[in-house]
């Protein structure tokens, strides 16, 4: 349940898990009906825009029809960088009694000034529960992480593009397992990725001991 403790959030997994939850805390924790409620807005961008940034500053720094809390729902496939720079002081400082819920698949498509106003919320996602195709990494303890990340570097594996593809594999059992302290620690380390000083290699080191220790489902 989401405690609205926070007025920005970002919710990674399925959309229609997403959808449910916030709806269902709405109701739980304040109490609202959303049956004709004037200011619970939901779109669907496959791409936002700056155009759609904008749009929805305009519609959070309005008035709320009904004088109360207003209710942001924005699903988002993919963003541009001056989208999201244009959304920055509205996620810090929303207008009011305003809510902003974004949902993505994927938390790597946001920059790290926006994941870092945003509070991260996990949703199960039914069409990655399956196990199978979880990086071994995972599933080792912090120890035994360490020693495969030394023997990739060995074997001179430890490119940008090999440690995109594992972060990638890494987030979708995240989301299976809705693991927040895991996501936590992911989106951490695409942030250092942002860091030209620090190498493949020293990400994944932290990723070995920041990341919770997996199971895999039967």
């Amino acid at each position: 349940m989401i405690s609205f403790a926070h007025h920005s959030y970002l919710i990674i997994g399925d959309r229609q898990a997403a959808v449910a939850l916030i709806k269902k805390s709405i109701t739980a924790n304040l109490g609202l009906e959303l049956v004709g409620y004037p200011d619970f807005y939901l779109a669907d961008h496959d791409l936002f825009g700056v155009d759609d940034s904008r749009e929805l500053k305009q519609r959070i720094n309005a008035r709320a029809f009904g004088g109360g809390r207003k209710f942001f729902l924005i699903s988002i496939g993919s963003t541009s960088a001056e989208a999201q720079n244009a959304l920055l002081k509205v996620l810090e400082e929303p207008a009011g009694e305003a809510h902003i819920f974004i949902i993505a698949r994927s938390a790597k498509i946001f920059l790290p000034t926006v994941l870092s106003r945003c509070e991260l919320v996990l949703v199960s996602d039914s069409e990655v529960l399956d196990s199978t195709g979880w990086p071994e990494f995972l599933i080792q303890s912090p120890a035994q992480r360490l020693k495969t990340i030394t023997d990739w570097h060995k074997a001179d594996q430890l490119s940008k593009e090999f440690l995109g593809r594992l972060l990638d594999d890494i987030e979708r059992a995240i989301v299976a397992q809705a693991n927040r302290s895991g996501l936590s620690a992911l989106v951490q380390a695409r942030r250092y990725i942002y860091d030209r000083a620090l190498l493949p290699k020293m990400v994944l080191e932290y990723l070995a001991v920041a990341l919770p220790q997996f199971s895999k489902t039967k």
